[in-house]
């Protein structure tokens, strides 16, 4: 059971870093995106996204 949930991780880690680069960040605070814990993914994406949708509201 361990792998499977390892590997589940792993699988959506991987979904955020791909975000993350389709928006333009390769690096946080000098640390490779693998470095970081799923969580820490998920809300830095949440966090640039929502940056990008103010930005898209303010510009309009």
């Amino acid at each position: 059971m361990s792998k499977h949930l390892r590997a589940s991780v792993e699988k959506q880690k991987q979904y955020y870093i791909n975000l993350l680069i389709d928006t333009g960040v390769f690096k946080l605070k000098d640390q490779q995106l693998h470095e970081y814990t799923l969580t820490e993914l998920e809300t830095e994406y949440k966090r640039i996204a929502h940056m990008q949708k103010l930005e898209k509201a303010t510009s309009s």
